[in-house]
């Protein structure tokens, strides 16, 4: 799946999200597309752990915080956020939400 999200920064947004998934996300100008009432939030799959996705995105210049166990909010910019699903968290949410 193709998503396309309108952030401040798309470059640098794209960088960062390579880094923490294989998702395929297209980022565009917050400027050329309205921004969707509220926070857009995504659930996402990722190999990584939760300590190295904080991690990498502490040395990106970007907020990430665990909120349940093995699950990340990663945020981009002020309207879109990223909910990374760690391995740990398929083995600790009884009603796994993502494909495997």
């Amino acid at each position: 799946m193709v998503r396309s999200i309108a952030v401040d920064n798309p470059e640098r947004a794209k960088t960062a999200l390579a880094a923490l998934t294989l998702e395929r996300v297209s980022f565009t100008p917050a400027a050329f597309k309205t921004r969707l009432a509220g926070v857009q939030m995504l659930p996402v799959t990722t190999a990584l752990s939760v300590e190295a996705i904080v991690e990498t995105a502490c040395e990106l210049g970007f907020h990430a915080e665990e909120i349940r166990r093995g699950i990340v909010e990663f945020w981009i910019d002020e309207g879109a956020a990223f909910e990374l699903f760690t391995l740990e968290a398929r083995d600790a949410e009884p009603d796994w939400p993502l494909a495997a």
